[in-house]
C-alpha cells in the first residue's frame, strides 16, 4: 500500500495519467462516432437491399439453422404469357442499312421485360403469395410490384387495373386480373392469392428464396459464405440494392465516405496511442527501478516484485479507463442530445482491448528490470 501511495505521489505519474486519459477519450469518441455511422450505413443499406438465392436444391434446413436469418420466403418462378392490350414485347425492326432495332416503345402498355427479374440469366417473373404483399387476393387476381416511371407510366395506371394479364407456369396458362400496382423494395415481383401460390409451389422443382437478415453485414456474410454452395449453372446468391431517391443514394455515399475517414482517423489515433503508451509505460517502469531495488533489499523474490509493480500499474490503468469512460459518457450524452445522435455510451470491447494491450506491454517492459536488478547482496 505504501508503494502504491508513493507511486501516485510522483508528479510524472499524474502527468502520464492525464495524457493517457486524453488519448483514451479520443479513441473512445472516434470509435463511438464510427460505430454510430456504421450502424446508420448498415441500416440504410439493409432497408434498401434484398438477398435472393437461386438454387436447384432444397435448402430449408440450412436457412432454418442460420442465426443471421430472421425469415425467408420461397419464390415461385412464372414466365411471360401472351401479349394483349396492356402488356407486350416490342418487335424487332430491320432498318434499311440491315441493322436490327426495337420498334418505338408504346408507353401506354407495360413491357414484359419490366416484370422479368433477369432476362439473360433468370428470365422469370418472381411470384409471392398475397400474404407477402399484406393483402387478400382471389385466385384470379394479381398485384404487380413495378417501379413507377421506369417500369410503367403512372398516367396509364387506371388502364391496367382490372384488366387481365396472362402468365405461363410449366404447362399451365394463368389468366389474372390486375388488382393493383405497388412500388417494389429492390426488385420486380408479383403477388397472387395464397391458395393459387400453394397449389403451384408443390410442383416447383427450383428453389428460389428471398432471405431476410438482421442487418446488411449479415447479407454480405451469407453471400460470401454461400458463394459456392452448389456446383451448377443455375445456382447463384445475389444482393439487390436500390435507392428510391437521389437523397437516399447521396446519404449512402456521404455515410460511406465519413465511415472511411473515421476508420483512417481511428487507425492513426491508435498508432499515436500505441507510441505514447509504450513511451509512458517504459518511462514509468524506469522510474520504478528504485522501488524494485527496495523490494529486492527487503527480500522479495522476482514473482513478488513483478506482482507488486504490476498492481501499481494496473491501478493506474483502471483509473485511466474509469476517468476516460466517465468523460466519454458525458460527451456522448451531450452529442446525442444536441445533434440527435445515438452514440453507444459503453464500449466494453474497446476498453477491454486497451487494458489488455497496456497490461501486456507493462509486463514485457517489467521483465528486464526485474531480472537484471534482482540479485542477492
Amino acid at each position: 500500500m505504501l508503494l502504491l501511495k508513493s507511486f501516485f505521489r510522483h508528479k510524472k505519474t499524474i502527468i502520464y495519467l492525464q495524457v493517457l486519459c486524453i488519448i483514451t477519450i479520443i479513441l473512445l469518441l472516434l470509435n463511438g462516432i464510427n460505430s454510430f455511422i456504421n450502424k446508420e450505413l448498415d441500416h440504410l443499406k439493409h432497408e434498401n437491399s434484398s438477398l435472393i438465392m437461386f438454387s436447384l436444391n432444397n435448402h430449408n434446413q440450412l436457412l432454418e439453422k442460420e442465426t443471421e436469418i430472421t425469415s425467408y420466403n420461397r419464390i415461385l418462378p412464372l414466365t411471360q404469357g401472351r401479349d394483349n392490350n396492356i402488356i407486350y414485347t416490342p418487335k424487332y425492326i430491320e432498318l434499311e442499312d440491315g441493322s436490327i432495332a426495337y420498334e418505338s416503345i408504346d408507353y401506354s402498355k407495360i413491357e414484359w421485360k419490366r416484370l422479368i427479374y433477369d432476362e439473360e440469366n433468370y428470365p422469370y417473373i418472381l411470384t409471392f403469395p398475397a400474404s407477402y404483399c399484406n393483402v387478400t387476393l382471389n385466385d384470379n387476381e394479381v398485384i404487380l410490384a413495378l417501379e413507377e416511371d421506369l417500369d410503367y407510366r403512372l398516367e396509364y395506371k387506371d388502364n391496367y387495373l382490372n384488366n387481365n394479364i396472362y402468365f405461363q407456369y410449366q404447362n399451365q396458362k394463368l389468366k389474372l386480373k390486375i388488382k393493383n400496382i405497388i412500388e417494389p423494395k429492390t426488385f420486380k415481383y408479383i403477388c397472387i392469392s395464397n391458395n393459387l401460390y400453394n397449389n403451384l409451389i408443390v410442383n416447383e422443382e427450383k428453389y428460389i428464396y428471398l432471405i431476410n437478415t438482421k442487418n446488411y453485414l449479415d447479407i454480405e456474410k451469407l453471400e460470401d459464405k454461400w458463394q459456392d454452395l452448389e456446383d451448377n449453372d443455375f445456382y447463384s446468391i445475389n444482393t439487390n440494392i436500390k435507392y428510391d431517391t437521389t437523397e437516399a443514394n447521396d446519404k449512402e455515399t456521404s455515410l460511406s465516405n465519413l465511415s472511411n475517414m473515421l476508420r483512417i482517423a481511428n487507425f492513426i489515433s491508435f498508432i499515436i496511442f500505441t507510441i505514447i503508451a509504450i513511451f509512458v509505460i517504459k518511462d514509468l517502469i524506469s522510474d520504478e527501478e528504485k522501488n524494485i531495488n527496495l523490494l529486492k533489499q527487503l527480500g522479495y523474490n522476482k514473482t513478488q516484485i513483478m506482482k507488486s509493480t504490476l498492481i501499481n500499474m494496473l491501478v493506474l490503468d483502471i483509473i485511466i479507463l474509469l476517468i476516460s469512460q466517465i468523460v466519454f459518457l458525458i460527451l456522448s450524452i451531450i452529442l446525442n442530445t444536441l445533434l440527435d445522435l445515438n452514440i453507444q455510451v459503453f464500449s466494453i470491447k474497446l476498453l477491454f482491448s486497451i487494458i489488455v494491450f497496456i497490461t501486456l506491454f507493462e509486463f514485457i517492459f517489467l521483465i528486464k528490470p526485474v531480472n537484471n536488478k534482482f540479485r542477492k547482496e
